[in-house]
This record gives structure tokens, sequence and C-alpha cells, in this order.
């Protein structure tokens, strides 16, 4: 439900008045995934992510040997304030993963890393599905 509501606000972000000027959408694209980010302050985080990413797929290669038929696009968004991703791969594999941090008070296990645990999750349903 997430996934189509962010393409609805990406939509609307890129097709309204300000597009006029241009969004100001970043985006890092490598061999194997295409990263979208909107804001320059998360760049920081970039080369984090497209590791984890990096060291996610190997594994899921190594256990399940998948092969993927198209890079995945990856957005990077801090739009809510919890650690959230989601995953569609029709028609295109596609990833959103929330910057913040999860709420412990709630969570039931303690992540050693949130991009990192979240990037192994997050391809275990683009492998699965």
């Amino acid at each position: 439900m997430r996934t189509p509501l962010v393409g609805a606000l990406l939509v609307c972000i890129c097709s309204g008045p300000a597009a006029a000027s241009g969004p100001s959408l970043f985006t890092e694209e490598t061999r194997d995934l295409r990263l979208v980010y909107y804001s320059p302050t998360h760049a920081y985080l970039v080369p984090h992510l497209i590791r984890s990413y990096e060291n996610a797929m190997a594994f899921h290669q190594r256990l399940f040997h998948f092969k993927p038929y198209e890079k995945p696009t990856i957005l990077f968004q801090d739009f809510t304030d919890s650690c959230n991703g989601s995953t569609t791969v029709l028609p295109r594999n596609f990833m959103s993963i929330a910057i913040a941090p999860p709420e412990y008070v709630f969570e039931t296990f303690m992540p050693n890393e949130r991009i990192n645990m979240l990037m192994n999750h997050e391809l275990t349903h683009v492998v699965t599905n």
C-alpha cells in the first residue's frame, strides 16, 4: 500500500508547479542498482546504503542462486519517523527505504544496523517474488 502512495507522491512532486524549476532529486547509479534520494543531507548515508545493498545481494545470490533480471530502483526517503521499508517487483523492482531509526520501545528485536537489516529483508522480498 505504501509503495503506490510513494509513487503517487513522486508524480505529484514532479508534475506540480515546482516542475518548471525542476524537482531536486539526486541519483546514484552503480552496475547493480539505481538509487534516488531527494535531499543533499541524505548523501552521507548513500555509500553505506550501496555497500549494504551489494553485501545483501551477494548473500542472496549465494544462498538462493539468484540472478536479478534488472537493476532495482531504491527510493531513500525520510517521510516517516520510524524505520520502514517496502518492496514491489511489478512492473519493476522497486524498494523504498526509510532513514529514520526503529522505535525500540515497540520492536521485538535489536538490529545490529538498520540499513543493513532493511537491505537484507527487502531483498528477500525481491528474490522470493
